[in-house]
């Protein structure tokens, strides 16, 4: 059993219960968002790290086109650009392909912290 410190436990049960259903919709396309051009765009995220963050979205590209290392390069490269017009926001990107939970779909975290 992986053990998270992120989410609430009532919003980490929803999302393992989203898990186990293992459809092939993506829902990071389907989703309407602020759009940066064509190839980017700003969603909330629907299992957000809630027991951190006050408020949780994702950047990510419109569609599955990152396959190889300089397709990952370049989106790296333009999500650098693109948080520096996106304010107010701490980044997170899960690099390591076992905590990928979309792992079709290149995104990074955008998280506002919750204040202590």
């Amino acid at each position: 059993m992986k053990v998270t410190l992120l989410r609430t436990p009532e919003t980490q049960k929803a999302y393992e219960e989203h898990m186990k259903l293992g459809t092939t919709d993506c829902f990071m396309c389907k989703e309407e968002g602020i759009t940066f051009g064509n190839e980017w765009k700003i969603i909330p995220n629907q299992f957000p790290y809630d027991a951190i963050a006050e408020k949780h979205d994702l950047l990510v590209l419109t569609n599955h086109t990152i396959g190889t290392y300089s397709d990952a390069s370049y989106a790296l490269s333009m999500m650098k650009e693109l948080l520096f017009k996106i304010q107010g926001y701490d980044a997170i990107i899960e690099n390591a392909p076992a905590n990928r939970s979309v792992p079709g779909h290149y995104h990074l975290h955008l998280i506002k912290y919750k204040t202590v």
